[in-house]
């Protein structure tokens, strides 16, 4: 996009400094600062957003982010990420060098991402940092030898594809309704009453909620417990990438009151007497409709879902509709109230780091 919004900067100070022009070269002019700013707009946006996210993470979490995108052959994203692991790395953090991560590991991830983007300046770079940590390493050595012996040649470009919708959505690059509210719901039930608890519109039709602290520290504890110790009976097989496990909702007197509790904060009936447990890690987007069929569940009498999130993620795992202007990035605790529609599909974006737990509840109308 960068280079885009150069060669747009560069057209419009040569139009600007020419003398002779027209009234429709004038206007191609404005038409071309538009859309500069425009472009300039998104890039900023996606810049801070990827900052934001880099800088929440550790240097191990970064290592492994760049480590993934290079074996994606996404090396120009992967050229950021390990930058971020090297600036973040400490020698006295336990998650960088008890875990297997050494600073030297992190410069030689960096020297194979610069060679597939023929950047030899760079990779030379790269390696005599490693080499002044390591320099009895014969293999860097070879290396620097046939590097400095390479003819040089101009480095790969970086993709000029733009972001497809999903994406954007899924990075939350969307125009947000300002419109939803943010309350203490004291109705539906008498617990309510007693004990509202706060709830956040996401999007309006469809009815998407999030009740916040919807789930307890003990409740997600005794759940994971469950979800780890699942008997080979009530294994789910569902889509690739997803594990599954069943539950009943009486299997504990924890999951009976949480199963009230999701009763009183949606107003509906229980479709099933069964708790869905799932783990999903990185992998590509899927829909929840297709987890839905996966596992023999009628969609046709569920009013809405239930989910429940059972940890954070350090990055990426929103839930999207793709049709609409909508994400959501739930965190541990959070409890996610979805409205069942025919037409309407909500999307699990990626997992970029770790693996998301969720519970998940079927609800249908009150009859």
């Amino acid at each position: 996009m960068m280079v885009g919004i150069l060669c747009l900067l560069l057209l419009l100070i040569a139009s600007a400094q020419s003398e002779n022009i027209s009234v429709g070269e004038l206007k191609s002019v404005v038409k071309l600062e538009r859309e500069l700013l425009h472009n300039l707009r998104i890039y900023a946006q996606e810049l801070e957003t990827r900052l934001r996210l880099i800088n929440g993470l550790s240097s191990l979490d970064c290592y492994h982010m760049g480590r993934e995108l290079y074996e994606q052959q996404k090396y120009h994203e992967a050229v950021d990420w390990l930058a971020a692991a090297a600036a973040k790395y400490s020698p006295t953090s336990p998650h960088d060098e008890l875990l297997g991560v050494s600073l030297g590991r992190i410069y030689e991830m960096q020297l194979k991402v610069f060679k597939k983007l023929n950047m030899r300046v760079e990779a030379l770079v790269v390696l005599s940092r490693a080499l002044e940590l390591q320099p009895e390493n014969k293999l860097l050595r070879s290396q620097q030898h046939q590097l400095e012996q390479q003819e040089p040649v101009h480095p790969s470009p970086a993709s000029a594809e733009p972001p497809s919708k999903l994406q954007k959505q899924c990075r939350g690059n969307y125009k947000q309704n300002t419109y939803l509210v943010c309350e203490l719901n004291d109705m539906l039930t008498p617990f309510l009453q007693l004990a509202p608890l706060r709830l956040e519109e996401a999007w309006d039709e469809p009815y998407v909620i999030i009740y916040k602290d919807g789930i307890y520290e003990r409740e997600i504890g005794h759940i994971k417990h469950a979800f780890e110790h699942c008997p080979s009976s009530a294994r789910l097989w569902t889509i690739a990438g997803v594990k599954g496990c069943t539950i009943s909702d009486r299997f504990s007197v924890i999951t009976t009151l949480l199963t009230d509790r999701i009763v009183d904060m949606t107003g509906l009936d229980l479709h099933k007497n069964q708790m869905f447990l799932f783990e999903y890690g990185p992998r590509d987007p899927f829909q929840l409709q297709d987890l839905y069929q996966s596992i023999d569940v009628n969609v046709e009498a569920i009013e809405s879902t239930a989910i429940l999130f059972l940890n954070d993620m350090a990055l990426g795992g929103a839930i999207t509709i793709s049709s609409q202007q909508m994400a959501v990035f739930p965190r541990r605790g959070d409890a996610l109230i979805v409205q069942n529609e025919e037409d309407i599909e909500y999307t699990v974006c990626p997992n970029v780091v770790g693996n998301r737990l969720v519970l998940i509840k079927f609800l249908t109308a009150n009859e």
